[in-house]
C-alpha cells in the first residue's frame, strides 16, 4: 500500500482504503479505480492523500519513481543535515532495491 499526495494520484490507480468526508460518509470505497473526474473531485473537496495498492510488475517502476520524487520533495532542505542526509539515503537504497 502507498500512502501518496492526491497530486500524484493518477487515472488507474486502485485505492487500498476508503475515503470518507469529514462527515465519515463513505466517498469512495477500497478497490475502486480512481478516473479523471474522481481525482479531480477529490482535489476540490480538499483531500490531499490517499492510500493506492502497489502496482504489479509494469506499474512497479511508476510507483517507485513516484515515492522517490515524494522523498525528494520531503527531504528538501535538509542537506545540512547528516542525519535526515543517512535517513534519506537509506530509504532511498529501499526504494531502490524494492524495484
Amino acid at each position: 500500500m502507498n500512502a501518496i499526495p492526491i497530486e500524484q494520484a493518477q487515472e488507474g490507480d486502485i485505492l487500498a482504503r476508503e475515503i470518507t468526508n469529514s462527515d465519515g460518509a463513505v466517498i469512495l470505497t477500497a478497490g475502486c479505480a480512481l478516473s479523471a473526474s474522481m481525482i479531480s473531485r477529490l482535489k476540490k473537496m480538499g483531500i490531499q492523500l490517499v492510500h493506492t495498492r502497489d502496482q504489479a510488475a509494469g506499474g512497479n517502476a511508476e510507483a517507485i519513481a513516484r515515492q522517490q520524487a515524494l522523498l525528494e520533495q520531503r527531504f528538501t532542505g535538509t542537506d545540512h543535515n547528516p542525519f535526515l542526509q543517512e535517513l534519506k539515503a537509506i530509504v532511498k537504497d529501499h526504494l531502490e532495491k524494492s524495484a
